[in-house]
């Protein structure tokens, strides 16, 4: 779960057993993944590798208020 600076919600990430990583904004929809056997992450809006490694951080930046 990532937190903005005032506690709030804004992004949940889930781990599956074989290591990879999903990231949805807190309205739900997966924008991203990271494959830990091939160790990149993929933006599932554009189909296009973003990093090689874990960067799913990067795509959902904090709201700013």
């Amino acid at each position: 779960m990532l937190r903005d600076g005032a506690g709030r919600v804004y992004a949940f990430i889930n781990t599956e057993p074989n290591g990879d990583q999903t990231i949805r904004p807190a309205d739900g929809v997966p924008i991203g993944r990271y494959y830990k056997g091939m160790d990149m992450t993929m933006d599932l809006r554009s189909g296009r590798q973003i990093a090689k490694g874990n960067a799913l951080m990067a795509l959902v930046p904090p709201p700013v208020y």
